[in-house]
């Protein structure tokens, strides 16, 4: 039946249309309580969304949990964003540059490096254990700089992994449990435990031995400090039937199996046993019949120094098949301080200690990354043994979290064009219409200049005069789209009568030349120089200026400038995928930037996200029925419908706090979805998603009010 409601509930839809904007009543026929009436009916979508144009990422985030409960999705499935080239799910941009003191939102250029810029509050960061969590501490610190790897791989851009480290601090109250356990122990070789829960998965930590002897506290704790903690991995669900494998690859012991021998049940009792034989490469090395109810047995393979616990959990016979089955737990994976916890050495525990005081205990764990130490040559161009991570590829830390290097922006470029006439004694300069040069404080675009040999500006076509203006002094180039980032154009009249265009700044300042440009004798090489070395047609420098043409005999070379620099797009975060400008992501998760285009197996129409500047105006909202996702700080449609704007536009918003409100203008409806910061916005959205479970709330009302910060403990109330 369950199926049956969703079918229902996607059959009744229509003409929603969503307004995305960026975070910050009256008497009507309908309520909230009709939801998703009246931006849906039989006849499906035949509105719009609206993206805000100044819409922050959150927005987007909100726009795909509404999205969801059109499509009946309710929270769950998955959600495909369009968006521009490097943008990724769930993950930080390492885009943090300072300069002069100030920081600049840029991805790195190559030889640049970057710091991320992590904070475990952040809603990017909200799968950690420790996000909002004021007894679980994490923090992250990537450094990385952008470069070039082995040039003999399909890809040859990579970012240098400079720092990877990781750490967890945990001072629970399930630790302090931990340590009064032992602490009321009195023997002088008692074994500490604690239940741990890293990267998403299970782990025994273990103290053995520990002398609990005496009755100081302070004492003992230190004692325990004092010991070798060890982490054991486990497993506490495994059910198998005689004759079943369980492969311990993926618990740091590739090549081993546990095999189910044999089960039966312990004569003259109601309990069971298990024999479970332990593999290395299919071959037996050790066996155990282990009882149930038991602390278990150790299987040992001493030439490699390994070792698994294993515990029979219960025992049960399934008369229909005359079987028996049983579940089995187990910890294998044992790592201490110094040591990896991955196959192939890359993630290696450098701190694994206990601190504080026995009244406040705290566990902390540090884990830094390394280049392979074990099959390096699986990470050939991917991961290597110069830390280098290739494009395309991510670093990923135990299932946890990850880096990756999804691939390079690609800047908008212009085209000039430089060429000499020996005949006439001048050379010229062509701008395309998306370029632009500075003349004597005046701007040019689409211009073909002509200069004197000299380099003294002979004529500017389409001005009555032409400007006092010599090349030697330098003209600016740039593409319109951004003024900031200028070339210089400069000619040497002297010596080898170089052409000189130099990158902006940003590039560490190189040059391009063209070696004797206005020289009777002609061209000397053929091909420019790029900082000393030779950059021949199709060629791009590190900045990604292009030399498209260039031709010594016809004395014509042809370079695009480009607007920014090519981009490493650097990302950390959960997952950190692209392909091409889509990405998918599960409903109610962190995206950077987009417009949803599919939720599950229901795809939104093509040409249904618009930006609200796309609208013939603010008011134009009142129209139709759209919903509006953030407040009127940044979205137009948003302040018409609340009347306000400018430096008022928060007015009404309280922090904590986020408002679903239904608007009506004729016989056409607008519901307001905002709060007072990104986080406020997203509950409500992630509220508004999940419809079904908060209906009752709703009925009968045109407002409400979100509080809360999770689903787990929102509050809606009028």
């Amino acid at each position: 039946m369950k199926g049956m409601k969703v079918m229902k509930k996607i059959v009744a839809l229509s003409a929603g249309v969503l307004m995305l904007g960026a975070t910050i009543g009256s008497a009507m026929a309908v309520d909230l309580g009709d939801y998703p009436s009246p931006f849906a009916g039989s006849t499906g979508y035949n509105g719009k969304i609206v993206v805000g144009s100044k819409a922050l990422a959150i927005d987007i985030v909100g726009s795909v949990n509404v999205a969801a409960s059109f499509t009946g999705a309710s929270g769950q499935g998955q959600v495909v964003i369009e968006t521009p080239m490097g943008s990724v799910a769930n993950a930080v941009a390492f885009d943090e540059k300072f300069v002069n003191g100030t920081s600049a939102d840029e991805m790195p250029m190559k030889g640049e490096d970057r710091l991320l810029d992590f904070d475990e509050d952040d809603l990017e960061w909200s799968f950690l254990k420790g996000h909002k969590n004021d007894k679980v501490t994490e923090d992250l610190v990537i450094e990385i700089t952008a470069g070039e790897g082995d040039s003999s791989c399909d890809v040859e851009e990579a970012i240098s992994v400079d720092t990877f480290e990781y750490s967890y601090l945990d001072e629970t109250s399930e630790l302090k449990n931990a340590v009064d356990r032992i602490l009321r122990r009195s023997g002088t070789s008692e074994d500490f435990k604690y239940n741990i829960e890293l990267f998403g998965t299970k782990y025994h930590l273990v103290a053995e031995d520990v002398d609990m002897s005496g009755e100081d506290k302070d004492a003992k704790y230190a004692e325990l400090v004092g010991t070798d903690l060890i982490l054991r991995r486990t497993n506490s669900d495994a059910y198998v039937i005689r004759g079943d494998e369980i492969q311990l690859d993926a618990f740091g012991y590739p090549g081993y199996t546990l095999k189910v021998v044999r089960i039966s049940e312990n004569v003259g009792s109601d309990t069971g046993r298990i024999t479970v034989a332990l593999l290395n490469d299919g071959v037996e090395v050790d066996q155990a019949t282990i009882d149930e109810g038991t602390n278990g047995d150790v299987l040992y393979d001493d030439d490699d120094d390994m070792s698994i616990d294993v515990v029979v959990d219960e025992v049960s016979y399934d008369a229909s098949t005359s079987e028996y089955f049983g579940k089995i737990s187990f910890t294998s994976g044992e790592t201490q301080e110094g040591e990896f916890l991955d196959e192939y050495d890359i993630w290696k525990i450098e701190t694994l200690e206990l601190d504080g005081d026995y009244s406040s205990p705290e566990l902390l764990i540090e884990i830094s990354a390394y280049a392979p130490g074990e099959d390096e040559d699986d990470w050939e161009c991917i991961f290597d043994e110069d830390k280098m991570l290739y494009m395309g590829e991510t670093l990923n830390m135990l299932g946890y979290l990850e880096l990756g290097f999804t691939e390079l922006s690609t800047p908008s470029t212009g085209q000039v064009e430089f060429s000499y006439s020996p005949t006439k004694g001048e050379f010229y300069v062509t701008v395309a219409s998306n370029v632009k040069i500075v003349i004597d404080e005046k701007t040019y675009t689409d211009k073909r200049l002509t200069f004197y040999e000299n380099g003294t500006l002979k004529t500017l076509p389409g001005e009555d005069t032409v400007p006092d203006f010599d090349l030697v002094d330098g003209a600016e180039l740039y593409i319109d789209k951004d003024e900031d980032k200028r070339y210089t154009l400069t000619f040497n009249e002297t010596g080898e009568k170089e052409l000189t265009l130099t990158e902006p700044t940003l590039g560490g300042e190189s040059v391009l030349v063209i070696d004797n440009f206005a020289d009777d004798a002609g061209w000397s090489n053929t091909y420019m120089t790029y900082d000393g070395v030779a950059l021949k047609a199709g060629a791009k420098t590190d900045f990604g200026t292009e030399v498209t043409t260039y031709s010594a005999s016809s004395m014509k070379a042809v370079v695009n400038i480009v607007d920014d620099a090519v981009r490493y797009q650097v990302y950390a975060g959960k997952s950190v995928t692209s392909s091409g400008n889509e990405l998918t992501v599960g409903v109610g998760e962190q995206a950077v930037a987009g417009k949803v285009i599919r939720v599950g197996a229901s795809p939104l129409p093509v040409g249904l996200a618009i930006l609200d500047s796309d609208l013939s105006s603010a008011d134009a909202v009142k129209n139709d029925h759209y919903i509006v996702v953030g407040g009127p700080c940044a979205n137009s449609a948003a302040a018409a419908l609340l009347g306000v704007g400018g430096d008022n536009c928060a007015d009404g918003f309280t922090p904590g706090e986020a408002m679903i409100r239904l608007f009506t203008n004729g016989n056409k409806y607008q519901l307001l979805v905002a709060g007072a910061e990104g986080k406020d916005t997203l509950l409500a959205t992630k509220v508004l998603g999940s419809y079904a479970t908060y209906a009752d709330d709703f009925e009968g009302k045109t407002e409400v009010k979100v509080k809360g910060t999770s689903l787990s403990d929102v509050e809606i109330t009028n």
